[in-house]
């Protein structure tokens, strides 16, 4: 079974803006328009990793828009497809200032169990039940 996974996406409306003026303004202009708006993401644990102690693949989001407010500043959800048996490490904005950032095992139920750092390892190594 799978489980689908929804996080907003704050602030596309200034996304979609620094898109444009980097497309239509000169290169002197192009490289100082660059707010670096964080964005929610997840990616599955594939290994382990020596730098970033994890091994990780980004998923692709689907966006939905029907529940957007007129200026596309909230509203604006990115869906997740999660496969059973695997773990996911998911960055979710929680609001406009705070973020979560966890890892979570997709059961056989479709169902969410969120995970430790170290229940991850216990899991990458086949000894987590």
């Amino acid at each position: 079974m799978k489980a689908a996974l929804r996080l907003e996406l704050f602030a596309d409306d200034v996304r979609s803006m620094v898109r444009m003026y980097k497309a239509i303004l000169p290169k002197a202009v192009h490289d100082t328009i660059d707010p670096k708006l964080p964005s929610p993401w997840v990616a599955e644990i594939a290994g382990t990793h020596p730098l970033y102690r994890f091994k990780r693949q980004f998923l692709r989001p689907k966006k939905d828009y029907t529940e957007a407010n007129s200026v596309g500043s909230r509203g604006i959800y990115l869906w997740y497809t999660l496969e059973t048996g695997k773990v996911y490490e998911i960055n979710e904005q929680a609001s406009w200032r705070r973020w979560d950032r966890r890892f979570e095992l997709v059961r056989n139920d479709g169902s969410r169990q969120r995970l430790s750092e170290d229940e991850v390892h216990e899991w990458l190594s086949g000894r987590w039940a």
